[in-house]
């Protein structure tokens, strides 16, 4: 019993690094620590639910959320609930990385007073979340791509 509750507080770790090194990424290069980890968070989620929905528009997660058979085993993974390409502990990298880049640049913005209720830390809350766009459908053109050349090289 005692076994299988270590076990299961370990997997939860494990089963969560990547939004784990989303943040500690974003936290670790950004000027305003706090802001930067929300948008981290923020950005994860994003990216997560915008590949979802190109995974379910080329048809390769069914709409009853099962795996088409035409998809490789392993390519489409649970990422915080979300079915979602296997990035893995990469993809919190990059998210953090991306979202420390865009703080640190739109940090200091200030807008005009009608606008600037938290005016940075929405500024880049929102641009994070446009690079996560932006990266979602470019791992959807690479899991399109890794799919079909992975073929490929097993025919060879």
């Amino acid at each position: 019993m005692f076994l299988t509750v270590l076990s299961k507080a370990g997997s939860a770790l494990f089963d969560n690094l990547p939004i784990i090194f989303a943040v500690g990424c974003a936290i670790g290069m950004a000027k305003k620590k706090e802001v930067a980890a929300l948008s981290a968070v923020i950005a994860y989620f994003t990216m997560n639910a915008a590949v979802n929905a190109m995974l379910v528009n080329s048809g390769q997660i069914l709409d009853d959320g099962s795996i088409a058979d035409f998809v490789l085993q392993g390519t489409i993974t649970s990422s915080v609930g979300i079915q979602t390409l296997q990035m893995g502990v990469f993809g919190g990298i990059l998210v953090g990385l991306g979202v420390a880049a865009l703080h640190n640049r739109f940090y200091k913005i200030e807008l005009p007073s009608a606008l600037a209720f938290s005016a940075a830390a929405v500024l880049s809350r929102s641009s994070a979340r446009l690079y996560m766009y932006w990266w979602a459908s470019v791992c959807s053109l690479r899991g399109r791509w890794f799919r079909t050349e992975s073929m490929r090289l097993a025919d060879w």
